[in-house]
């Protein structure tokens, strides 16, 4: 199941409730929003392979939840794909090290 993060969360979107979010501007993109997750992220993925500069990184959200279906990093040569059961895996090790 996918996490949740502090994301923006509208209970109300019925029509478009796939956004793509801007980590780096901490705001979600205007007119990027999407009433199927897969076009969601075939956008995310052209958006960060041809706009977006080297390290910057894309989600896709379900804004009706805030939960966060993938994330999508721009590198020097690909486009870095996180999924959310990749999200859970980092968090959990970076809770890890900070207990110990």
């Amino acid at each position: 199941m996918a996490q949740k993060f502090d994301y923006p969360v509208h209970k109300d979107v019925k029509v478009r409730p796939f956004h793509l979010y801007d980590e780096e501007k901490q705001k979600v993109l205007p007119h990027k929003f999407f009433s199927i997750a897969r076009n969601a992220h075939d956008k995310a993925m052209v958006e960060a392979r041809w706009f977006l500069p080297v390290g910057q990184t894309l989600t896709v959200l379900d804004i009706r939840h805030g939960i966060v279906l993938g994330q999508y990093t721009r590198r020097l040569h690909a486009v870095a794909y996180m999924g959310p059961e990749n999200l859970l895996a980092v968090e959990k090790q970076q809770k890890g090290r900070g207990k110990s």
